[in-house]
């Protein structure tokens, strides 16, 4: 619920708007039950990539973004946890 009602929301709309140029929401899933995601947002140039954080805002501002939904009242920090964060290239 998380992931797909705020981080592919965003990816969406920042497709649309041209500021990406694609995102996947990959899932591994145990047999013990653990679910782990990787997030992969690209984008067509470093222009794009250094200006992230403005386009990202400017499409929360467009969607009327205050904030992540959530499907309870506990908090992301509690549910989720950044594994490893790179920036990888195309050769």
């Amino acid at each position: 619920f998380y992931y797909e009602e705020n981080w592919k929301r965003l990816r969406a709309a920042a497709l649309e708007a041209g500021h990406i140029s694609s995102y996947q929401m990959l899932v591994k899933r145990s047999n013990e039950g653990r679910v782990d995601l990787l997030l992969v947002t690209g984008y067509a140039s470093e222009a794009e990539f250094a200006n992230r954080e403005a386009n990202f805002r400017t499409v929360m501002n467009a969607l009327g973004f205050e904030g992540p939904k959530l499907k309870n009242t506990i908090p992301a920090d509690q549910f989720r946890a950044l594994v490893d964060e790179a920036v990888y290239q195309e050769d």
